[in-house]
C-alpha cells in the first residue's frame, strides 16, 4: 500500500468531503417536486444525442405515435375537412390503455366498486373533452408530419455536409417540431391533470392524496431515468461524505459526470461547454478518491479495515501453536 505524508491525507479527506458534500446537496435538488432530466436531455448534441432523447417519449409516447415523417401536399377540398383519425388514432388508443392500467392501479389499493365506477366516469367524460381538444388541432397535426419530415432531411444533408450552419438550421428545426409537439399535447396533459383532481375529490378519505396520485401517475421511462439519477447523484454524496465504498463511489460518480460530459461534446457546433471543465476537473477528482481509497481515512471504510485486520489477526493468532514459554 502506497504511504502518504498527514498533509496529502488530510487534503484527500477534505477533498472526499467536499466531493460528497456537493453530490449530496445536488442530490437534494432532485428531490424537490418539479425536479426532470426532460430538459438536459432534449438538449444533448453530438452522436450520444438520439439515444438519449430516445427516451423523451412525451406524454403517452406521443412521440413515438405523433408525427410520421411525411411531405404535405395543399389541397383545398381535404383542407377544409376534419383532420383523419389516423393522425392521432394510436396515439388515442395509448392514453385510454394508460388510463385504464392506472385505474386498475387505483382498484387495487381502494378496494371499492363504487369508487371505481365513479373514477371511470369521470375518465370517459374526460377522455371525450380530450378527443375533442385533439380533432381541434388537426393543422398543427398536419404540420407536425411534415415539419418531421423536413427534420430528417436537414439531418440527411448535416449528414453529408457536417458544417456548424447545417448543425444550426438542424437544431431550429428540432426545437419547431418540440413547440408543435407541445402545442399538441399541452392541452391534453392539462385534461389529464384535471381528471387527476376530479379522481383526488372522489376518493378523498378513502385513500392519501400521494398514495392516489402516484397510482393514477404515467409509468415513463423519463421517471425511471429521475429516479436512478436521483438515487445515484444521491447515494455517490451519501457514501463520499461518510467514506463508505469510496472507489466504488469514486467510480459511479465519474462515470455520471463523464455521460453527462457526453451530452454536450466540445466538437460539436453549438455544444453548451461552459462548465465542461469544471465537470472534467471534478471528475478526475473522484477517479483520484477511488484510486487512492481516500475512505480509509477518517471514514467508514477504514474503520472496516481496521476491524477486519483485528479479526483476521486474532484468527491467526489463535491458530498458531503455543510457544515454548505459553506451554510452560
Amino acid at each position: 500500500m502506497a504511504k502518504y505524508g498527514t498533509i496529502a491525507i488530510c487534503m484527500l479527506v477534505a477533498l472526499r468531503l467536499a466531493t460528497g458534500w456537493h453530490f449530496y446537496n445536488e442530490g437534494m435538488k432532485k428531490l424537490e417536486p418539479g425536479f426532470s432530466s426532460e430538459g438536459f436531455l432534449r438538449g444533448a448534441k453530438g452522436p450520444m444525442a438520439p439515444l438519449y432523447q430516445s427516451v423523451l417519449t412525451g406524454p403517452h409516447d406521443a412521440a413515438k405515435l405523433l408525427g410520421q415523417p411525411r411531405p404535405y401536399h395543399y389541397d383545398a377540398a381535404v383542407a377544409s375537412k376534419p383532420i383523419d383519425e389516423s393522425y392521432y388514432a394510436a396515439w388515442l388508443e395509448r392514453i385510454e390503455l394508460d388510463w385504464d392500467q392506472s385505474i386498475q392501479r387505483l382498484s387495487r389499493l381502494l378496494k371499492d366498486d363504487d369508487l371505481i365506477a365513479a373514477v371511470r366516469s369521470s375518465a370517459d367524460s374526460h377522455l371525450a373533452q380530450i378527443v375533442t381538444a385533439i380533432e381541434d388541432q388537426g393543422a398543427n397535426l398536419e404540420s407536425l408530419d411534415h415539419e418531421s419530415w423536413r427534420l430528417e432531411q436537414l439531418r440527411e444533408e448535416a449528414t453529408d455536409k457536417p458544417t456548424a450552419f447545417m448543425q444550426t438550421r438542424v437544431d431550429d428545426k428540432s426545437r419547431e417540431v418540440s413547440g408543435l409537439y407541445r402545442s399538441i399535447t399541452s392541452p391534453v396533459v392539462e385534461f389529464e391533470n384535471r381528471w387527476i383532481e376530479d379522481v383526488v375529490r372522489i376518493t378523498d378519505g378513502a385513500a392519501s392524496e400521494n398514495r392516489v396520485r402516484a397510482a393514477l401517475a404515467e409509468r415513463t421511462s423519463l421517471v425511471w431515468i429521475d429516479f436512478a439519477v436521483t438515487c445515484v447523484v444521491l447515494g455517490v454524496g451519501v457514501c463520499l461524505f461518510l467514506g463508505l465504498l469510496t472507489p466504488v463511489a469514486g467510480v459511479v460518480g465519474a462515470l455520471f459526470l463523464f455521460s453527462v460530459m457526453s451530452t454536450q461534446p466540445p466538437w460539436v457546433a453549438g455544444a453548451a461547454t461552459d462548465n465542461l471543465f469544471y465537470i472534467l476537473v471534478e471528475a478526475m477528482a473522484l477517479l483520484v478518491l477511488a484510486a487512492t481509497s481516500a475512505g480509509q481515512w477518517a471514514g467508514l471504510d477504514g474503520l472496516y479495515m481496521k476491524a477486519n485486520r483485528y479479526f483476521n489477526y486474532s484468527k491467526t493468532h489463535e491458530s498458531l501453536p503455543p510457544t515454548p514459554a505459553e506451554a510452560a
